[in-house]
């Protein structure tokens, strides 16, 4: 890759400082994407502990010089170093969207990595090959989307119910699972067997993930100083700040104040989640 820009401006990274960036996907991965997103973390930059939790979500991602990679949804918090002078764009499936792009149920890929290689074959090297010659991060992240385009297929259409039980999950309009089924014409049985072949977990999983997104979602609009937990939590849809910090542990390991103040002085000005973020405050 000929230099690297910064996904947000469009100009070149020298101070050292690493940086995650989204945004939203081209209108016919919508569907099926949340967001596309750019890490960089320079050459004269120590190596970034990359920390992430439970979202719902699976990723596909490519460093640049290797073939590109699935991360499936994840149970609990995973911690990895990112190297100085990595480059990586990836995009965010939509919860439900993992078993329609990838072609096999969403199960079997909870808490695992695979080569994309794996499942896609050659189309997979040939979208690496072509991200490790683009001439910019953007350009990079651009070439991945249209790997992913060419992969869809009229087979690929996500399940409709599942999408409709994710976008209520995602707002907090269920409150218990059975009223989620009744309110889309399904037994908590076949909700619960479709979520698992779509998303990779059941729908009662899926609300605590979400509700813990949209605590986090909602942090992110307010500066560290202006955190009133309470309020935030039962904003999210906790019972309180005790039902926060007993789910923040559980799904994150960290307490809410913990993974705050590491969000502060890892991510303030330089994270960008807004593309994931919107879905769970519409």
């Amino acid at each position: 890759m000929e230099g690297v820009s910064d996904p947000a401006a469009g100009t070149a990274i020298t101070d050292g400082t690493q940086s995650f960036r989204e945004r939203l996907p081209v209108s016919r991965l919508a569907p099926y994407v949340t967001s596309v997103w750019i890490q960089h973390v320079p050459w004269n930059a120590p190596p970034y502990t990359h920390r992430t939790v439970p979202n719902g979500s699976a990723e596909i991602l490519c460093q640049i010089d290797r073939v590109p990679a699935l991360i499936g949804p994840q149970t609990g918090p995973a911690e990895y170093a990112v190297a100085p002078g990595t480059v990586a764009v990836g995009v965010r499936l939509r919860p439900g969207a993992l078993a329609a792009v990838i072609g096999i149920p969403a199960v079997e890929l909870v808490d695992h990595s695979v080569r994309l290689d794996d499942l896609w074959g050659a189309r997979a090297e040939a979208i690496g090959e072509l991200v490790a010659h683009a001439k910019s991060a953007a350009a990079a992240a651009a070439v991945l989307e249209a790997g992913m385009v060419q992969a869809l297929t009229e087979d690929s259409a996500p399940d409709p119910a599942v999408a409709e039980a994710v976008r209520r999950l995602q707002r907090g309009h269920a409150c218990d699972v059975a009223s989620l089924a009744a309110a889309i014409g399904m037994s908590c049985r076949q909700l619960r067997r479709r979520c698992q072949a779509a998303v990779g977990l059941p729908p009662k999983p899926l609300q605590r993930i979400f509700r813990l997104q949209r605590f986090l979602a909602i942090t992110r609009r307010h500066d560290v100083a202006d955190m009133n937990l309470a309020l935030f939590a039962v904003q999210a849809g906790f019972a309180d700040q005790a039902h926060l910090c007993r789910e923040f542990l559980r799904l994150t390991g960290r307490s809410p104040r913990t993974a705050l103040h590491e969000a502060a002085q890892n991510c303030a000005g330089l994270h960008d989640h807004r593309a994931s973020d919107d879905p769970l405050l519409a």
